[in-house]
């Protein structure tokens, strides 16, 4: 749901309660709502820039990501941020997300600050909003991992590392072969250090 700036809604009363004439009104509002929009989408451009300046992967949509499975750790503010710096680098290596459900105190500005924050503690990851999809993987406690492919998705909850579950995944889940997959990556990876 977008939300309009307070200031916005004072000039559209005024404005509408100068007109008279209804099909003036009509095209004044339209050009109204267009450059409001302009200006919303330029906010939110800033924001992403600022978030992830280098990183455009990170505003992925989950559906982008589905198309071609992905790696996702789903997390909360609550979760210490030892955990979120143990899972990042592996999902740096790899690939994969964060997601969180909402925004701390539903705030873009407080959002941007803690991630802000997370940032400068070593966390490079990206990380995503999605509520849906705690819903969809039917989320009820974090961290929780989830991989998904084309054959479906399997799913670890708890204090367990990414390693720890994709070996889980690689060994009787329906992500078997991505799992094993990431598992070489990520011990490549290592090597290569």
């Amino acid at each position: 749901m977008t939300r309009i700036p307070l200031y916005l809604i004072a000039v559209l009363s005024l404005f509408i309660d100068s007109r008279c004439f209804a099909e003036d009104y009509s095209n004044d509002l339209q050009r109204i709502l267009e450059s409001s929009e302009k200006i919303v989408q330029e906010e939110l451009r800033k924001n992403e820039l600022l978030l992830n300046a280098n990183e455009k992967s990170s505003f992925l949509s989950l559906e982008e990501m589905d198309e071609e499975g992905g790696l996702l750790v789903f997390i909360s503010s609550s979760v210490p941020v030892e955990s979120w710096q143990a899972h990042s680098k592996v999902l740096e290596k790899i690939g994969g997300s964060f997601v969180l459900r909402g925004m701390p105190q539903n705030s873009l500005k407080e959002f941007i600050k803690y991630v802000q924050r997370l940032k400068k503690s070593g966390i490079e990851a990206s990380i995503k909003v999605d509520s849906t999809g705690f819903e969809k993987y039917q989320i009820k406690s974090v961290p929780a991992i989830v991989l998904e492919t084309s054959e479906g998705f399997d799913k670890s909850t708890g204090n367990i590392l990414i390693r720890e579950a994709l070996g889980l995944f690689s060994r009787k889940g329906s992500t078997r072969e991505k799992a094993k997959k990431l598992l070489r990556e990520l011990d490549n990876s290592w090597e290569v250090r």
